[in-house]
């Protein structure tokens, strides 16, 4: 049995209160303020063959004009990682399994920062219904030299809706292979392949219970400059037979690091799911910029920013641009004691069949306790 070189569980409590000018998320607008209650915990478990890390939180939202709208939601995840284990059967072989999910009525729009694994929606912000996403996959690395290295993996993707919202539960399932290969020390040549199925199911009417095949190809380049800066730029094109349409797709990114900020930008362009508003696939592009500077050894003060479009192919059945803006200030009182205050500022505007535009503004501040 593989002995345990660190085990830690870490609780923590945060109560937010926060001013909400559109809590059905609709043309018309109600606001409210909420007081968020939200205890977590943190796993960290590692061991000579195998690394766990594990969150799972609970929030209690409750609305004070309108307590009626009051809801329980949950998030968490965990990433499991088996290289030391796998590498004994096969030397240079990897396992990484990840599972994200969230259950909530105020559904996420937008993952953070390159973090594909987050069950967020994209960009798209659906009716005040009760919603669930699971986000599942499986990453298996071989280092065949000290240049080349192939990689395959497996992703899960589930969202589902409450029985009443008329939107379409969706299933995606997508296979990839890829190679990279180090041309040298700062530069790697990055290659890949994936095979995508969207099942799609509910839907007003009952009208769901179609799917829709993808492939997609892409070569691409990572570099780092000096120890700074770090671009990695994929391009391609994803072939949807269905249809008959081949669309131009990439993934481009850049980092950089300065004494006491980072600032990170990456443009995106896939075909991928509607969001739950159609049973179709939709090209999507997501542009996502962040600027964290350091005031003082305490405070950090953050900026982040997105702007994402959703068109599904070849019809207008879903047509939605969107924006948001959202800045932030951290303050560490302890090491146990954080203070933080935010302001987000949302814009969907929709002129497509299905969807609905809406403006929303929020404004939190919150204090997290943590367990020593």
């Amino acid at each position: 049995m593989a002995r345990a070189v660190e085990f830690r569980v870490t609780p923590s409590l945060t109560i937010a209160e926060r001013y909400d000018d559109n809590v059905l998320f609709s043309r018309s607008k109600i606001d409210d303020f909420a007081t968020d209650a939200t205890p977590k915990v943190l796993v960290i478990a590692r061991g000579e063959d195998l690394d766990l890390t594990a969150n799972l939180g609970v929030t209690r939202t409750q609305y004070a004009k309108n307590p009626e709208l009051s809801f329980f939601s949950t998030q968490g995840g965990l990433v499991l990682k088996a290289d030391t284990l796998t590498g004994r059967f096969l030397r240079g072989l990897g396992l990484t399994v990840t599972d994200n999910y969230v259950y909530t009525k105020d559904h996420p729009t937008f993952a953070g920062f390159a973090t594909p694994d987050d069950p967020a929606s994209g960009g798209i912000q659906t009716g005040r219904f009760t919603s669930f996403s699971n986000n599942a996959g499986v990453t298996v690395p071989y280092v065949i030299s000290a240049r080349a290295q192939v990689s395959g993996s497996y992703t899960n993707s589930y969202t589902t809706f409450s029985s009443n919202s008329g939107l379409f539960n969706t299933t995606g399932h997508a296979l990839t292979g890829g190679w990279s290969y180090l041309i040298e020390p700062q530069t790697t040549f990055l290659s890949n392949y994936t095979y995508s199925k969207f099942s799609f199911s509910g839907g007003s009417g009952g009208s769901g219970g179609s799917s829709i095949d993808t492939h997609a190809a892409s070569v691409g380049i990572r570099r780092q400059f000096l120890k700074d800066l770090i671009v990695d730029a994929n391009m391609g094109g994803t072939y949807v037979p269905s249809s008959d349409r081949l669309s131009p797709s990439f993934n481009i990114g850049a980092t950089q690091k300065f004494s006491a900020t980072d600032v990170g930008l990456r443009l995106v362009r896939s075909v991928s799911s509607s969001g739950g508003l159609a049973a179709q696939v939709s090209e999507r592009e997501i542009l996502s910029a962040f600027i964290t500077h350091r005031v003082t050894k305490a405070m950090t003060a953050t900026l982040t920013g997105n702007y994402a479009t959703a068109t599904t192919q070849g019809t207008r059945t879903v047509d939605i641009t969107t924006y948001s803006i959202s800045p932030g200030l951290t303050y560490d009182f302890t090491k146990w004691a954080r203070l933080t205050a935010s302001y987000s500022y949302y814009n969907q505007r929709s002129e497509g069949a299905v969807g609905s535009g809406l403006l929303r503004n929020q404004v939190t501040v919150g204090l997290t306790i943590t367990w020593p």
